[in-house]
């Protein structure tokens, strides 16, 4: 693997010979030594080699090459001047003429200096074909000498460094490299080196960390681009799905964030909306009330969806990473039991396909519960009608039976149905709920519900309904496979976005009870609105306990119940305890995941809103008498229940 990765970073380690400077022999003081030197033999001569020294300072390579020729023509033994010709050439691509001349200074003085040049020459080839292997394999075998022998010499460990890494001299390189970031941690050139050595030896990140610094010591942003770019091309395909994974998990977290932001700052607009809407006059504006509030938060819940499916691929990486590398590195410690590397193969398969079943999240659309022939019950048909021209839209077109104690509309039918407002508008009325609810608490609750069609509410949350149903589904193929746990990154996942998702959506419907109240109230007045949600929270807090009473009776042969709701337990649940649960329910207060305001909270914004017929009125019977043959449909809800039909 190593192998591999030096020989495709080899393009990157070659060109780093001409980003680098020729090495520190440059330094002011070593300068002023070698100058000093030249003048006490020829104070014409040092003149000179300043003069070509600044012209080589300032990039004036002919100039140089001029005056360093007239000292060496003075001074044939005065290497450095030699030496610094064969790397003017070497800049102007005279790569002949360069290598011969360093070979000329080795040969007057086979300094560790001289050496370095000679082997820095011999490897660069600007603008020509790549060096030949004799030349590759004699620089190696000089500069792995010298790094070894001059590790204290910072200007041949900072040329022979990158000779080693051009020649694939890797231990030699390192070794460099290593020297250099003792002798002088804070140079350019170090540091591009060292992430060089960071990089061949699979420590990508690191090596990232010493690009970044480089970039700050002066690096210009073009090769800094370059090189980065080289670096990333190496690495491993794990190493970069785990940084993007890094990254989504991140930029995720920063958005949930906002999110849950957005989701508190919501909950407190909806419950000032409430507040407003309750100091006003019941019937007064009431399709307009709370319109950009809903807008807003129809939007908020699409962002938050949208992050929802676009984290899944996200979160399928993060799984076969984290599994994978939990897999390779029981592998690499020996002695592990296989059951276990098995079970963890399995639950990382069993995570990944829940994830993707999740993706699946068109339902068929089944009726919800028994149909109710309207032509059978022609007083409920009446009552219907009647309601939906109270609240000015047109009645429901399915009325659905089920066990329970519902009260809730719906709509059936494709997106584009719903938007055109021809989905089927349907009733949800659960027969436990029918006993004792008066007409006129009955009218109000169903103009509450008809609140909902002309808000528009069943018609929208399309997208919403497809994530909660995608988190549902998800959640459900983990806990089946047994993948539900605090390990599984997937489990986590849900566990938050759930809670986040909820917390935001549920306050848009919040807003969306309080406007429902308000038609309610506006049609059928405050007490009757009040008296029948009232109603409404008891019978599901007295049909619980009475179910509850009836099964226990029945124990082990629930077969043999006729009638759930004309059936006296032989035990009935104590009233007090009853009136207790009632209590409670009637004062529990909203917590920010519930869908709907606390009851204390309506009925104080009911009796503030006020509203035509404050005081009940109309029949009091029961509703139960818009309904045809009691007997029958109680025992097809017995039934229902009882999984018997």
């Amino acid at each position: 693997m190593r192998d591999r990765r030096c020989r495709r970073l080899i393009p990157l380690l070659l060109s780093l010979l001409v980003v680098l400077p020729a090495g520190a022999e440059t330094r002011d003081e070593f300068d002023r030594r070698i100058t000093a030197e030249l003048r006490a033999r020829d104070a014409g001569a040092a003149d000179l080699f300043e003069q070509a020294n600044a012209a080589r300072a300032r990039g004036d390579h002919a100039a140089a090459i001029e005056l360093y020729s007239r000292v060496r023509a003075k001074h044939p033994a005065f290497t450095h001047a030699t030496r610094r010709l064969c790397g003017e050439k070497m800049a102007t691509g005279m790569r002949a003429e360069a290598i011969a001349l360093c070979r000329e200074a080795v040969m007057a003085d086979p300094s560790p200096l001289n050496q370095a040049t000679l082997a820095q020459a011999l490897v660069t080839t600007p603008g020509e074909a790549p060096p030949s292997d004799e030349d590759k394999k004699a620089a190696a075998s000089m500069c792995d000498n010298l790094i070894r022998s001059s590790g204290d010499d910072l200007s041949v460990q900072q040329m022979c460094t990158p000779v080693a890494f051009a020649t694939a001299s890797i231990a030699t390189a390192i070794a460099g490299a290593t020297n250099l970031e003792r002798l002088a941690p804070d140079e350019l050139q170090t540091v591009l080196l060292a992430a060089v050595a960071h990089a061949v030896q699979g420590e990508f990140l690191r090596a990232d960390l010493d690009l970044w610094r480089a970039r700050r010591r002066g690096l210009a942003d073009e090769e800094y681009a370059r090189l980065r770019g080289s670096f990333h091309e190496a690495w491993p395909l794990w190493l970069t799905a785990a940084v993007w994974s890094a990254f989504g998990v991140a930029v995720w977290l920063v958005l949930a964030l906002a999110l849950l932001a957005a989701g508190a700052a919501l909950s407190r607009a909806t419950l000032a909306e409430a507040q407003r809407i309750a100091g006003t006059q019941a019937g007064t504006g009431t399709t307009r009330q709370g319109g950009a509030l809903r807008r807003i938060y129809a939007f908020v819940i699409g962002v938050a969806g949208m992050a929802y499916f676009l984290s899944l691929p996200l979160l399928l990486v993060v799984v076969l990473l984290t599994g994978g590398g939990v897999i390779l590195g029981l592998l690499s410690l020996g002695h592990v039991p296989l059951n276990l590397i098995f079970a963890l193969f399995v639950g990382v398969v069993a995570t990944c396909w829940a994830i993707l079943k999740s993706l699946v999240v068109l339902g068929r659309d089944e009726e919800p519960g028994l149909r109710a022939e309207m032509d059978q019950h022609p007083r409920l048909q009446a009552l219907l009608a009647a309601v939906a021209g109270e609240i000015g839209t047109r009645p429901v077109d399915s009325v659905y039976l089920l066990p329970g104690t519902e009260f809730a509309v719906m709509e059936r039918g494709g997106l584009l149905q719903r938007l055109q407002g021809r989905a089927e508008r349907c009733l949800l009325i659960g027969v436990g709920v029918l006993e004792g609810f008066r007409l006129r608490p009955f009218e109000a609750v169903l103009a509450h519900e008809y609140g909902h069609f002309v808000n528009k509410d069943t018609a929208g949350g399309r997208f919403s309904l497809a994530v909660r149903r995608s988190i549902f589904r998800m959640a459900g193929g983990l806990a089946g496979s047994g993948a539900a746990n605090w390990l599984n990154p997937a489990w986590l996942f849900l566990l938050a976005f759930g809670s986040l998702f909820q917390r935001v959506s549920q306050g848009a419907s919040r807003l969306q009870e309080v406007m429902a109240d308000r038609w309610a109230v506006a049609a059928y007045g405050s007490q009757a609105f009040i008296d029948g949600l009232r109603h409404v929270i008891e019978r599901s807090v007295r049909f619980d306990a009475q179910v509850g009473a009836t099964l226990t009776d029945f124990a082990g042969r629930q077969d043999d119940i006729p009638d759930l709701y004309a059936y006296r337990p032989a035990q009935p649940p104590p009233e007090s305890d009853i009136q207790e649960a009632v209590a409670l329910a009637l004062a529990a207060p909203a917590s920010p995941y519930d869908s709907h305001p606390s009851p204390a909270q309506r009925f104080d914004w009911a009796t503030r809103l006020g509203g035509p017929g404050s005081a009940v009125e109309g029949s009091s019977e029961d509703a139960w008498v818009l309904f045809a043959n009691r007997p029958a449909i109680e025992a097809a809800m017995t039934d229902r229940f009882l999984g018997r039909a």
